[in-house]
């Protein structure tokens, strides 16, 4: 397992470089109380609660005084700016209070409202998915393959004298039997790529579709200008934002594609966006709290089973701290 560091389960780096690792139940229990300290509308009950759960453990204190200031450092905040509209300004504590209680309710909004609506959808229209985290190759009628990366969703239909695959989610590789008379056509997003015989993946964003070509030859066409497809050649890829195509780069498959062996691999890319491509294959939140860090650059060839050891071998390669403050959410700073 090349270049990851594996860390004990039930273990995790302590904040300040230098400081050994604290157990991992009490941050969680810390990261529960700054929350709801925060939020201010604790019982006099509960503060005795607090109060007496910080003296049965030194263990709890130090966890409370490393995740309190972490979140007091205003990284958080920063780190939640760049994932959503601004916070209108207002005053230091009362913007804590704020970001935890928008918080809460968002996580409660995604997880029980806006994604079980996009479940529903998905599973409504999908023939084959895949979770975050998994992939799964399917046989297609006509000898086609193809592989579902982690959270993908897909919806084939043969008919009609075509092969048509809606990439509803996420990314998928097609390996193309060829049959001149039957195109095989994948619409992901706001483009189009149409093949005879052919390997290419294509992966489906909100307002960008890329394609990359492994071997043989693709058109893809965007939906703003369905006549004028862009020409891909073996080792080559285009972007498609906005339903308009970019132009053709080349690209080494191995490394691009390398998801297909369960494994990331890049060179001199910076961290943010290793990050963000790591955070495909996490359940959870991995955020780099400070932008020189996000635009240092790294080089790596890991295994994406644990993409959490991942992010603790880069940001020891990148000299930086890593904080799991709950298993759900990992913070580079």
């Amino acid at each position: 397992m090349s270049g990851i560091v594996m860390t004990d389960e039930n273990k995790t780096p302590a904040p300040g470089r230098g400081s050994g690792p604290l157990p991992r139940r009490p941050l969680d229990e810390a990261a529960g109380w700054i929350a709801r300290l925060e939020a201010g509308d604790l019982t006099d009950e509960e503060r005795a609660d607090f109060e007496a759960w910080q003296g049965a453990d030194r263990a709890n204190a130090d966890a409370y005084r490393k995740v309190a200031a972490l979140w007091d450092s205003g990284e958080l905040a920063a780190a939640a700016r760049r994932q959503a509209d601004p916070v209108p300004a207002i005053p230091r504590r009362r913007r804590f209070a704020r970001m935890a209680r928008v918080a809460a309710a968002a996580l409660v909004v995604v997880a029980v409202g806006l994604s079980q609506i996009d479940e529903i959808v998905l599973a409504l229209e999908a023939d084959y998915r895949t979770a975050t985290g998994e992939r799964k190759r399917v046989d297609l009628p006509d000898g086609s393959g193809m592989v579902l990366n982690s959270g993908a969703a897909v919806d084939v239909a043969y008919e009609d004298g075509r092969r048509h695959i809606r990439l509803l989610a996420g990314e998928a590789y097609f390996e193309v039997a060829r049959d001149p008379d039957r195109p095989f056509e994948v619409q992901g997003g706001a483009a189009s790529t149409r093949a005879l015989g052919t390997a290419f993946a294509v992966q489906a964003g909100e307002n960008e579709t890329t394609v990359t070509v492994r071997h043989g030859r693709v058109a893809v066409a965007g939906a703003a200008r369905p006549g004028e497809p862009s020409m891909l050649a073996a080792a080559e890829r285009v972007r498609v934002t906005n339903g308009v195509a970019g132009a053709t780069t080349s690209v080494n498959p191995d490394m691009a594609l390398a998801w297909l062996e369960g494994r990331l691999i890049f060179r001199d890319r910076p961290l943010g966006e290793v990050v963000t491509e790591l955070g495909r294959y996490h359940s959870g939140w991995i955020v780099i709290a400070d932008d020189r860090l996000r635009a240092h650059t790294v080089s790596g060839n890991y295994r994406l089973d644990d993409p959490v050891a991942v992010a603790a071998a880069l940001a020891a390669t990148a000299s930086a701290d890593l904080i799991r403050v709950t298993d759900f959410l990992t913070i580079l700073r």
